[in-house]
């Protein structure tokens, strides 16, 4: 695809993401969930495909997304609760500018993998629902739960309670 015609492509499908309007070809439970190699905030590189056999959660976020602004410090603590038994917390950002995310991480304290993306490639393939979205991965790379949008700790809990269900699966 031309680099214009894959700019106006991703323009499209940010325009659906902010609409909130779920395109037909938007990722759903039961699917495999598309790979994706991404630079990450702290200057290395995240493959999905290099975390196959473990439990995996995706959230796309931008700096400008007051839910996501929201959501990020409580995934934050829920990264920590899980992350000894083996839960991996990707937080994809869309911001074209790095430095919006570098700034809101550091003053959330993230410690969670944060992924650029300020192409929008990824958020492209995705097409998630609503800003933010999160993916629950189980083990062998299928999507068990898409998570649209954030509104407070009910939220948060249904993700707790499936990902600890998923990383008692052995």
């Amino acid at each position: 695809m031309s680099r214009p015609l894959f700019a106006l492509a991703a323009l499209a499908a940010l325009v659906s993401l902010l609409a909130g309007a779920p395109s037909a070809h938007a990722l759903a439970a039961g699917k495999p969930a598309i790979d994706f190699t991404l630079p990450t905030l702290d200057g290395k590189q995240v493959h999905l495909a290099d975390l196959r056999g473990k439990v995996v959660l995706i959230d796309f976020w931008a700096s400008w997304c007051t839910p996501c602004k929201q959501e990020l410090p409580l995934l934050e603590k829920l990264h920590a609760k899980l992350a000894r038994r083996g839960l991996v917390v990707l937080v994809i950002n869309i911001n074209k500018d790095k430095a919006d995310a570098a700034r809101f991480a550091a003053a959330a304290k993230l410690t969670m993998t944060v992924p650029l993306d300020p192409k929008a490639q990824v958020v492209a393939r995705y097409e998630p629902p609503k800003m933010p979205s999160s993916y629950v991965v189980d083990r062998k790379g299928i999507v068990r739960k898409v998570n649209a949008g954030f509104y407070g700790a009910s939220d948060l809990a249904r993700l707790e309670a499936d990902l600890t269900a998923l990383l008692e699966q052995k």
